[in-house]
């Protein structure tokens, strides 16, 4: 609503492009940045440990109203695996990292 009303649309465009990304509700991003948040993840998380979110954050340096919806995006792409409250490092991270999938 606050840049117009065609910027749904203009980001439904960009998404069926390849060119966006959608997070979570209301939160958009690049491929690009999509590529940089799955390389960090691969490079830092071990495999087969489990993490909690306020351990990732901390990893991250940002807040949980910004890591929750990455998380959950990350968990949907098989980037990380979620068991309750912990994740791991998922099968697709080095793959997404490396622009493969």
């Amino acid at each position: 609503a606050e840049h117009g009303p065609q910027t749904e649309a203009l980001l439904r465009h960009l998404r069926a492009a390849g060119a966006a990304v959608l997070v979570g509700q209301d939160r958009w991003t690049t491929p690009v940045v999509v590529r940089q948040v799955a390389q960090r993840l691969a490079d830092q998380l071990v495999p087969l440990r489990d993490y909690t979110a306020s351990e990732i954050r901390e990893m991250f340096g940002v807040s949980r109203k910004y890591l929750i919806p990455w998380l959950e995006y990350c968990d949907r792409e098989g980037i990380t695996l979620r068991h309750g409250d912990v994740r791991r490092l998922g099968a697709r991270a080095r793959r997404v990292a490396d622009g493969l999938a």
